[in-house]
C-alpha cells in the first residue's frame, strides 16, 4: 500500500525545488546577460560572482523556508533542509547548463575563440613555449564545446552548492519536539 501523504509531500517538495531552481536560474541568466551587454564578455567578474553567491543563499533560504513552513508543518530536519537545497541546486544548474549550451551554440559564436585567444596571450605573457601553448590550447578546445561547458556548468553548480546548502539548512532547520510518551 502506498502512503499518499508521503507521495504528495515528495511531489510538493519537488515542485518547491523546481520553482526556486527556476527563479534562481532565470535570475542568474539575467545577471549574466546584463554583465555580458555591459562588458562584452561572458566571464565571471567579482561583482557578478558576489551577486550570484547572494542569489544562491537567498534562493536556498526561501526555498528551504517554504519547504519547512508550507509543506512540513513548520518543522524540518537538517537533512531534509539540506536535501531541499541540493535539489534546488540541481534545477538551478539544469537551467544554467541549458542557457550555457544555447548561448555558446547559437549566440555569440566568436566568444569561444576569443576566450581561447585570451588564454593563449596569457600563456605567451608567462613565457611558455609554443609547444606548451599548442598542447594547452588543444586540451582547452576539447573542453570549450557548448556541450562540455554545459555539463561542467551543471556539475560545478551542484558541487559548489554543497556548502551554501548546508549553511542554509542549519539556519532553517527546526526539529519537531519529541513527545514525552
Amino acid at each position: 500500500m502506498v502512503n499518499n501523504n508521503t507521495s504528495s509531500s515528495n511531489v510538493s517538495a519537488l515542485r518547491t525545488a523546481m520553482k526556486w531552481g527556476a527563479i534562481m536560474g532565470l535570475t542568474s541568466i539575467i545577471i549574466s546577460m546584463l554583465f555580458y551587454f555591459i562588458t562584452g564578455k561572458m566571464e565571471n567578474n567579482w561583482p557578478q560572482m558576489v551577486l550570484n553567491l547572494l542569489l544562491i543563499f537567498v534562493g536556498f533560504y526561501f526555498g528551504c523556508k517554504e519547504q519547512r513552513d508550507e509543506l512540513q508543518n513548520g518543522f524540518i530536519s537538517l537533512g531534509k533542509s539540506f536535501g531541499t537545497g541540493m535539489l534546488i541546486s540541481v534545477f538551478y544548474g539544469i537551467i544554467g547548463a541549458f542557457f550555457i549550451y544555447l548561448f555558446f551554440k547559437f549566440g555569440d559564436s566568436n566568444l569561444i575563440e576569443q576566450t581561447i585567444e585570451q588564454a593563449k596571450e596569457k600563456m605567451l605573457d608567462q613565457g611558455k613555449s609554443e609547444e606548451e601553448i599548442d598542447m594547452s590550447i588543444a586540451m582547452t578546445r576539447k573542453f570549450m564545446t557548448p556541450g562540455s561547458m554545459a555539463f561542467w556548468g551543471l556539475f560545478g553548480t551542484t558541487l559548489l552548492s554543497l556548502i551554501p546548502s548546508l549553511i542554509i539548512a542549519a539556519i532553517v532547520k527546526k526539529e519537531q519536539p519529541e513527545s514525552g510518551f
